[in-house]
């Protein structure tokens, strides 16, 4: 596909035909993105009204689509055409998302169309995307989101469209939809890609060749911008979360460490490290993976928490403050981190034995505090209220005794519901546990303390990577899952929890468990 998208003649008067049609409605910057709003209709045909939409973002890239915000029909296939331009100095390794919304809600109904793609630096490309509109869509009033994730960060477009008769209009877009079209879009897991890049980059810095490096560690992380933690003066990044790796490489004796995340690399200067010049082995000075929640995030109860603390068994007390003055508490003890400091690892949730109260959607202030009030995590959320369309109800499968037993529990209606489902079994049962639920999946404690503990594991499990195709799901963890232990009614517990979990969904008619990648040889007893 590389040699297509290098295909840029003809951009030029193209895209500057297309700026003079172009009138911006809207603009959006939510989550640390670039958000755009396509322009007035420009008639097509006497039966249809277009749209076309351009931007250009301050780091180097120029995203241009075109279609139509009416005429479409359940069960037609409809084509879309799209133009990404790279202007930057780097080769570019990143995805696109066509997305249906809901028209009066920020839930992804189902993708239309995802593409991976390579990019070299000062080129370009035109593809025509081709999308299949589900045979069950009602007519009324829809969102059309293209997400464009790339190094620079992502950039996200909804134009509303009409399916079938009517006339009635989507509401106006909000942080939410940009929000719900980001996570629908998620990056995917290019773990192996970025060792590579890494150790092909110092193969040609040392004039050595790839198989005389070493990989000592891989530590997932997460970076504060676009710079993956290693700025050049005077550059200007995007104010993202990038989820990425530190990666750790061994050659002729030395020691160097990069960062990775969002299809690229970058090596860390050997004065940021200790005085060997050598980068922290993982377990030291490592930064913690996923520090959760992320600010400004959408959650729902129960909300997971992740973060780093002084000490291990530490005191903790956990407050979310709603903006109407709602207030939730409850006390944690850190445990052991992997480093010698802190972790905190649990999930805040009402735990009355009545009814609870039940504020609105809002926006919200999670602040985890040490016994002597010194603040260790603070974010600012917004928690969708339980009467919100956005939450959906899953069935979550616990051991109970012998038999297996189920909990239904809200999550955000966003993106893959068989992924959140997951995603919320490795979480384990809920704080309010009086059903006595357990679980087969190992817990963030048993992570830390499993005497097999390699040097470049993480606290807890984790859902690294999930597809869905011809009704097989392939539920990718990572390797944390090896602290299960052995034995054979463990692991038949461990696939019986994500098989009826995953059950539940129509799609799904069979489920294969992988670790870091690979079906064979996991779970063993």
């Amino acid at each position: 596909m590389k040699s297509d998208l290098n295909r840029s003649s003809n951009r030029t008067s193209r895209w500057a035909v297309a700026a003079l049609l172009l009138t911006l409605s809207l603009l959006i910057t939510a989550a640390g993105c670039t958000a755009w709003k396509g322009s007035e209709p420009t008639p097509a045909s006497q039966s249809r009204q277009a749209f076309t939409a351009r931007r250009e973002s301050e780091d180097g890239a120029v995203v241009s689509w075109s279609g139509y915000q009416e005429g479409y029909q359940a069960g037609t296939t409809e084509t879309f055409e799209l133009s990404l331009t790279n202007q930057t100095d780097q080769t570019w390794h990143g995805r696109y998302c066509l997305l249906l919304l809901a028209g009066d809600s920020p839930t992804v109904i189902t993708s239309l169309k995802e593409q991976g793609f390579t990019l070299d630096a000062g080129m370009g490309f035109s593809d025509t995307l081709e999308a299949a509109f589900p045979e069950d869509l009602s007519s009324g009033a829809y969102g059309l989101s293209l997400v464009v994730r790339r190094p620079g960060g992502p950039m996200v477009d909804l134009v509303p469209i009409q399916v079938g008769d009517g006339s009635a209009g989507r509401k106006p877009t909000t942080e939410r939809d940009i929000a719900a079209a980001l996570d629908a879009c998620g990056v995917s897991d290019d773990r192996n890609q970025l060792v590579e890049l890494a150790r092909k980059d110092l193969a040609e810095r040392a004039g050595i060749t790839p198989d005389q490096i070493t990989v000592t560690a891989v530590q997932p992380t997460e970076f504060n911008d676009a710079s993956l933690g290693v700025p050049e003066e005077g550059a200007s990044y995007a104010q993202v979360i990038v989820p990425g790796y530190i990666i750790q490489l061994e050659a002729d004796g030395q020691t160097y460490r990069y960062h990775g995340g969002m299809g690229r690399v970058v090596l860390v200067p050997a004065q940021g490290a200790g005085e060997s010049g050598s980068a922290e082995p993982p377990g030291s000075t490592l930064p913690l993976a996923d520090q959760l929640p992320r600010d400004g995030q959408v959650v729902s109860l129960p909300l997971h928490i992740q973060a780093r603390v002084d000490q291990p068994d530490q005191s903790l007390t956990a407050s979310l403050r709603w903006e109407d003055g709602t207030e939730l508490t409850a006390d944690f003890t850190a445990l052991p981190g992997p480093d010698g400091s802190g972790v905190l690892i649990d999930s805040l949730d009402w735990q009355t034995e009545s009814q609870p109260p039940q504020p609105p959607t809002q926006q919200a202030v999670l602040t985890v505090a040490n016994a002597s009030g010194e603040i260790v995590l603070e974010r600012n959320l917004s928690v969708i209220g339980s009467g919100d369309p956005v939450l959906k109800t899953i069935d979550l499968y616990w051991l109970l005794g012998e038999e297996l037993a189920s909990e239904q529990r809200p999550v955000v209606g966003t993106g893959s519901l068989e992924a959140k489902a997951v995603e919320e079994l490795l979480w384990g049962p809920p704080p309010r546990n009086l059903a006595g639920f357990m679980t087969a999946l190992p817990t963030p404690e048993e992570v830390l303390t499993y005497p097999g503990r390699q040097p470049d594991w993480g606290v807890r499990v984790r859902l690294i990577g999930f597809t869905l195709d011809q009704g097989t799901a392939v539920v990718n963890l990572s390797q944390e899952l090896r602290a299960y232990g052995g034995g054979s009614a463990r692991v038949q517990a461990i696939r019986e929890q994500l098989t009826r979990t995953l059950l539940q969904f129509p799609a799904v008619e069979e489920v294969e468990i992988a670790v870091e990648g690979r079906t064979e040889g996991v779970l063993q007893p």
